[in-house]
């Protein structure tokens, strides 16, 4: 596992966006988005950390994670601009 995905799930969560945001790899994913935001969904979106990012990019971001464990879902997260989760617990997705 690379440092940067390792630091995705330990780090505390901001931090963890913030370096996701200036890394390589959101850059790629930069260069495959159009050049006007808009509406994404992130699904499996983990603890949050590419929503975060296309949020700080102007994206509006509905993010889903169907884990509940405190690894990705139910523990760490990175909180909307105004500094509060904006989480919606679902009934069984598995429909």
């Amino acid at each position: 596992m690379s440092a940067l995905a390792r630091a995705a799930y330990f780090d505390e969560p901001v931090a963890a966006a913030l370096r996701y945001q200036a890394s390589a790899e959101f850059g790629a994913v930069r260069a495959l988005l159009p050049p006007k935001a808009g509406r994404a969904l992130d699904l499996g979106a983990g603890n949050g950390i590419l929503s975060h990012a296309l949020a700080r990019e102007g994206w509006a971001v509905t993010a889903v994670e169907p884990d509940p464990s405190e690894l990705v879902g139910a523990g760490q997260h990175v909180s909307n601009s105004s500094g509060n989760p904006n989480r919606r617990k679902l009934r069984n997705a598995s429909c």
